[in-house]
């Protein structure tokens, strides 16, 4: 699969944008919902680039849904739910693309 360079979460748009600059020493992602963003580092192993991926969408549906999820809560989600499209859907983690 591969991570778009934008998505609708919502109604609002995101752009993904690869910028490790951006990021904490110790984050791989975050969701910026005031600036319609999700910046990833490009140093992610590309095994859990998806996972981190979904994290950051999951938070950012937190953010605009109000529901206040822990973040063990969107951690075990993406978990779960990576695990599920990676079987289901045959992902290839290994595909540059991803």
């Amino acid at each position: 699969m591969k991570i778009p360079n934008e998505i609708k979460i919502l109604g609002h748009t995101y752009k993904i944008i690869w910028d490790k600059t951006r990021l904490l020493d110790n984050e791989w992602a975050k969701n910026f919902p005031d600036k319609g963003e999700i910046v990833m580092s490009e140093d992610i192993p590309k095994e859990w680039r998806f996972s981190c991926f979904l994290h950051e969408i999951l938070h950012t549906i937190d953010y605009h849904c109000g529901l206040e999820l822990s973040h063990q809560t969107i951690t075990t989600l993406d978990a779960a739910l990576s695990q599920v499209f990676m079987q289901t859907m045959q992902l290839n983690i290994k595909n540059d693309n991803i």
